[in-house]
């Protein structure tokens, strides 16, 4: 049913009514809420999907159609829920139309803004609402295959629950389950994920967990096979892992150099070199996808491509954000971000490059391209540039940095390069060649203790602070890292200093990793080897101390990535080895020990920009230490006060985040008998905490009745992250459960086992009084009812002298 309307006719979706759903297909129902507003830009804009009744999980094309909007029309697409806040879903473009996939059932605003060209103000715009049907029918959850072979859609039936995690392990009779992150449950509805990281032909088991300890019996899943029209290089096992090899990061997330839609750029392994997952860009509308790509926690990735509105052929000209499946979460585009440049004074930017990151506070930073015609002793010259941008979450330009105004172009490239024409090189996309490539940054990280920004700037063999201040900084470069900087070296290293690098970030407060290529040391050395270096620095005394200097026993002239594994183990891309051209270069994964020692190394048959080591791609990608193994930091009974005369609340607390498979927490009477509990698990500060309460005509007053009980807390079921099981016992290793007494003794107020004078005169004080005064116990009323009376009174003196 078609129904058209005004924008300000449109009336709000109020609380607690509801659009009629249904997960039948031939049901939902789609509607027109406004087909234009001629209030801003004469002319009318209809927008149509190309599926009236969409499941979720299912890609629906937005197609609008413009009329009298002038000659250059771009389209932007937001989406909200029906009468919630608009988010924008993809930028302006030339485009009219837009794949959108929704993940939750419920009714929908999808709109589109449309303007003359990227610098008008005035827009025209049309809102539909489209209803999503759920693919859960009854309680039990569904699993959906995708049009990727390997990855799931999971579907988890609504629940009460706080929060939900997917399970899932190649099917066993002892599975060794991974799991994905934790998402929030909305009341009333299902969750749905994409369960991503599996082995091609492989039948696995996947089950749900709620925060409250329920849960889903396993469901069978079977992957399929990666389609035959795709390339994915051989991968190698050159030396396998050792017994001192990270055991933890057993999966390896690939960006190779380059994709296409027959070639995929973006690729996951297991340690074997078995393919685990990929990114199909045969359906994403990509010509090429290329350098600049990144995990981002909570199951996304972001990445730069290049479309058929480009500018220059192989320029990036899309930062989008995707799912596991694929499909596009976000995205915006260079014209759109020039078009806000140039409000904010700055001047345009010619491809995105090399990387882009999620920070902490949901923003998300990238790197641009700009071109600037500099005078060298009155020769005017063209430099390729820098800008730093920083988007919100709407992918609108909160923050940009432009490195002409703040780094000195008269220190030219440490080896002179300068990009020709027809150049393969990243910075061949600028429109003036030939033109020094004056910094080429390759890396944009955050520093963790004042909120600004690491920039690794390959071509001044420098490592750069600017300030950021999580977006309050006016950029000026606090210092420079490197041969000539501000820094001194302590190191007894003849020739320290890194030189070419790439990816250097912040793995503590004060230490820095990165891959020193060493094109610098290898110019006056051609038996010079790339290196995997680790720096601790002093930023008071200025002083840089060398603490890895890993020889990798080869030489990558360019590419390449570092990361500090979980057991304190670092791994190292050595992404560009062999001869030039590509097809007989090859990239290698190694992992070395805290001394340099190889202990792993794996070969692709491909230049490699970089690698990761993950555990699965939910936790995007860090230099995270696992530590000692998870304990149970306390165990509260009630609020942690002495008595016992009322035991209606446990609260577990673990020393970090942990989690928590169905089962793990088990409450016993002293013969036996388990007691049934709700349970609700919660992250605060870092530390999961783990909360049993009581409800039910077998719990009088919310309370365990009295008795002696054990709580345990298994350790199978415990595990961090890393997958590892809980140190129960305190031992420092993994495994043992730990043990709890409680007791409960109606009357007993110090917790002192028994029922005696001290107790007898603290319910005469709370005797007759009820939860609105000050001298109320509330562990004195028995039943429950809000007051301390007779019924009460009565309950005491049966327990008065009893221990």
């Amino acid at each position: 049913m078609w129904l058209g309307s005004s924008v300000r006719d449109r009336k709000p979706h109020c609380p607690g009514s509801s659009v009629p759903r249904s997960p039948r297909r031939h049901s939902a129902r789609l509607w027109v809420e406004a087909l234009e507003d001629r209030s801003l830009l004469s002319g009318t804009v209809a927008l149509a999907p190309s599926d009236d009744s969409p499941l979720i999980g299912e890609s629906v094309t937005w197609t609008a159609t413009a009329v009298d909007v002038g000659v250059n029309p771009v389209y932007q697409f937001s989406a909200a829920p029906h009468g919630g806040t608009f988010h924008v879903v993809r930028d302006f473009s030339p485009s009219n139309r837009f794949a959108w996939t929704p993940m939750q059932e419920g009714a929908y605003d999808i709109r589109v803004n449309v303007k003359d060209g990227y610098q008008a103000s005035e827009t025209a715009s049309a809102v539909v609402t489209d209803e999503v049907a759920s693919r859960v029918t009854g309680s039990q959850a569904v699993v959906t295959p995708t049009a990727n072979p390997l990855v799931a859609l999971y579907s988890v039936p609504p629940s009460s629950a706080r929060s939900v995690f997917v399970q899932f392990a190649v099917a066993s009779d002892d599975p060794a389950w991974r799991n994905t992150d934790t998402r929030a449950v909305v009341p009333g509805k299902s969750s749905n994920i994409f369960i991503a990281g599996m082995l091609p032909n492989t039948t696995y088991e996947m089950r749900h967990v709620f925060s409250d300890d329920t849960g889903s019996v396993p469901l069978s899943f079977t992957t399929g096979s990666i389609p035959a029209n795709l390339t994915i290089p051989a991968f190698t096992v050159q030396q396998p892992p050792g017994p001192e090899s990270d055991p933890n990061q057993d999966m390896i997330f690939h960006q190779l150099i380059q994709g296409n839609p027959q070639a995929p750029s973006l690729v996951a392994t297991d340690l074997s070199g078995l393919v685990t997952w990929y990114y199909d860009l045969s359906q994403s509308g990509f010509t090429l996808a290329k350098v600049g790509q990144s995990l981002v926690p909570g199951g996304t990735l972001l990445l730069n491509g290049v479309d058929r509105y480009t500018p220059i052929p192989t320029a990036p000209n899309v930062l989008r954000e995707i799912d596991l499946a694929g499909n596009p979460v976000r995205e915006t585009n260079l014209a759109a971000v020039n078009a806000q440049l140039a409000a904010l004074g700055f001047e345009p930017v010619h491809a995105f490059h090399h990387d882009v990151q999620r920070l902490a506070d949901g923003t998300t930073v990238a790197l641009a391209y700009p071109e600037r015609t500099i005078d060298v002793n009155g020769t005017p010259t063209h430099y390729v540039g820098e800008m730093v941008l920083v988007l919100d979450t709407n992918f609108q330009v909160k923050w940009a940095w432009d490195a002409f105004d703040h780094l000195d172009v008269h220190r030219g490239p440490v080896l002179g390069e300068v990009t020709q024409p027809g150049s393969p090189e990243p910075t061949g996309v600028v429109p003036l060649l030939p033109a020094v490539d004056w910094l080429h940054v390759n890396a944009v990280s955050l520093s963790p203790t004042d909120g600004n920004l690491i920039l690794s700037v390959r071509h001044q063999d420098w490592v750069i602070k600017i300030d950021y201040e999580n977006g309050a900084g006016d950029g000026h470069v606090i210092w420079r890292l490197g041969a000539g900087s501000d820094f001194t070296v302590n190191s007894a290293d003849p020739n320290p200093w890194f030189s070419h690098q790439h990816n250097a970030h912040y793995i503590d407060d004060h230490t820095l990793i990165l891959f020193d290529n060493g094109n610098t040391r290898q110019a006056s050395d051609p038996a010079a080897n790339s290196r995997g270096q680790v720096w601790t620095l002093d930023e008071t005394t200025m002083t840089a101390t060398l603490v890895l200097n890993a020889d990798l026993g080869d030489y990558s002239f360019r590419l390449g990535s570092a990361q500090r594994l979980s057991n304190r183990n670092y791994s190292f891309m050595s992404g560009s080895q062999g001869d030039v051209p590509p097809p007989r270069q090859f990239g290698q994964t190694i992992e070395v020990l805290p001394d340099g020692t190889p202990s792993y190394v794996l070969k692709v048959a491909s230049p490699e920009y970089r690698s990761y080591r993950v555990r699965t791609l939910y936790e995007g990608t860090d230099d995270a230490l696992a530590g000692a193994p998870r304990k149970v930091e306390s165990v509260v009974i009630n609020d942690g006060s002495a008595q016992r005369s009322m035991v209606n609340r446990i609260t577990v607390t673990f020393d970090g985040a942990a989690v928590l498979d169905p089962g793990a927490i088990e409450l016993r009477r002293q013969d036996g008998t388990p007691i049934h509990f709700l349970l609700d698990v919660s992250v605060v500060g870092g530390r999961t905490a783990a909360v049993l309460s009581f409800a039910g005509p077998e719990f009088v007053g919310n309370s365990l009745a009295d008795g002696n009980y054990t709580l345990t807390v298994r350790a199978d079921r415990v595990h961090d992250r890393w997958g590892r099981e809980l140190d129960g016992d305190g031992n420092g290793s993994a495994g043992g459960d730990r043990l709890v007494r409680v007791s409960r003794l109606f009357g007993d107020s110090d917790g002192d086992g028994d029922v005696d004078a001290e107790d007898r005169e603290r319910f005469r004080s709370a005797f007759r009084t009820s939860a609105c005064e000050p001298s109320y116990l509330w562990y004195f009323d028995f039943d429950g009812d809000g007051d301390v009376d007779g019924q009460d009174n009565g309950q005491f003196n049966r327990r008065f002298r009893r221990s």
